[in-house]
């Protein structure tokens, strides 16, 4: 598990993804904490999830969290 954190943190680094994306990614999941139980339910059909992703999250960390929630 801990690998996998690791890559994706990695992952975001390659992209550039501002500091500031990341801090506001953060923030959403503080606000509205059942959105990170929402992504990783697998009972909800991946595309509603897809569908919160894009109605919430900043464009540039939007496919990072897609891969998220197919793992």
């Amino acid at each position: 598990m801990l690998q996998k954190v690791v890559e994706y943190a990695k992952q975001l680094f390659r992209m550039r993804v501002p500091k500031s994306v990341i801090e506001e990614t953060s923030r959403i999941f503080e606000v509205l904490p059942e959105t990170a139980g929402q992504l990783s339910d697998a009972t909800i059909p991946l595309e509603k999830r897809m569908s919160i992703i894009d109605s919430i999250f900043p464009t540039e960390v939007r496919d990072t969290l897609k891969v998220l929630c197919n793992d």
